[in-house]
């Protein structure tokens, strides 16, 4: 409770108060307190020391270890911000590193094992949806031949989207800010907007000779553009709310499955999917950050190779290549002659 309230205090005399406010109004979700508050029995629900404890961190607003020995060095990316004003949480975001595709994929993938588990016939990134733009796939996961009461098309792209609270601050208004600051999952209900109002560029548009949306592109060829959105942090949008329940509702008349347990079951496990994939990618961009920084002029290579207390790789696989390793190096070393000092 000091903590919380001097956290507070600090916040109502930072120049960055506001944004302090929307980093911590991001934690308060569902999403985000699975990680602490499930037991690790099943293997999808297992962390890494290195991948909780930055979960951890960013759950509290605390400094990340992985960043502590290059914290008050400047990215190299073209914003370049103190990667410590932050207390690390640039490295997610960096436009240097491109490890924001990894967090996409990952959960696209597993959303696809979701449907499929469901009784879905689903599809990862399905080609040519949209004949005057071939090369667009506007489905991460494609449904196809499924009813929804209110929904007249049959077949359903849904595209998937993991902003984060802090984009483009210093570019919004005041009560934009404000607006972050005092509501959870603003930020992932704007991207469903910019995704179902997305036009593409003046180019593609004279190309296909028409200003249409994606939504409206995909509703002209009978199709259901949904589009999704949760947090880097797991604050989820109102369509992905809805998607996972009619989903799971639906488990039951396609594979005669209880939906409620069907429903504690994958909730668990899409959320835990999701920060082990966070923080990974995290990790991954400070290593990725660390040795590029390592290759610039004037800084000192001692200083960012002590040892962390958090690693780019989860600790038992760094562990257990070491272990073997040294034993491999053991057994082919020849024996070792000790000197038999004489006796007199």
């Amino acid at each position: 409770m000091c903590r919380f309230l001097k956290f507070f205090a600090d916040v109502g005399l930072s120049p960055n108060g506001l944004k302090k406010q929307a980093l911590f109004r991001a934690q308060l979700n569902r999403c985000a307190a699975v990680p602490l508050s499930v037991l690790p029995n099943q293997k999808e629900r297992q962390f890494s020391n290195a991948r909780f404890q930055w979960i951890l961190c960013n759950r509290i607003q605390a400094p990340q270890p992985c960043v502590a020995s290059f914290q008050h060095e400047r990215c190299t990316c073209p914003s370049a911000p103190v990667i410590g004003d932050d207390n690390g949480r640039h490295v997610r975001r960096c436009n240097g590193t491109d490890v924001q595709g990894f967090v996409h994929d990952g959960f696209r993938d597993e959303t696809n094992v979701f449907l499929r588990s469901a009784g879905f016939a689903a599809v990862l990134e399905k080609k040519r949806l949209l004949p005057d733009e071939p090369s667009l796939r506007p489905a991460d996961n494609w449904i196809p031949d499924w009813t929804i009461d209110g929904v007249r098309q049959k077949d359903h792209a849904v595209d998937g989207t993991h902003p984060v609270v802090e984009t483009r601050w210093d570019s919004l208004s005041l009560p934009a800010q404000q607006q972050r600051a005092a509501s959870v999952g603003v930020v992932a209900e704007e991207s469903v907007v910019a995704k179902r109002n997305k036009k593409g560029s003046r180019r593609e548009q004279e190309a296909r000779g028409n200003d249409f949306s994606m939504e409206q592109r995909c509703l002209l060829r009978n199709i259901h553009f949904w589009p999704m959105a949760i947090e880097a942090d797991g604050a989820m949008s109102k369509s992905f709310i809805s998607f996972f329940n009619l989903v799971c509702d639906a488990a039951n008349g396609l594979t005669g499955q209880n939906p409620a347990a069907f429903k504690n079951y994958w909730w668990k496990r899409l959320c835990c999917r999701f920060h082990q994939l966070n923080s990974a990618a995290s990790l991954m961009a400070a290593g990725k950050i660390r040795k590029k920084l390592l290759r610039v002029p004037g800084v000192d290579p001692g200083v960012l190779q002590l040892g962390e207390l958090q690693q780019d790789e989860p600790s038992h696989v760094c562990d257990r290549g070491s272990y073997r390793e040294r034993a491999s190096i053991r057994r082919r070393a020849p024996p070792s002659r000790a000197r038999v000092r004489p006796l007199i």
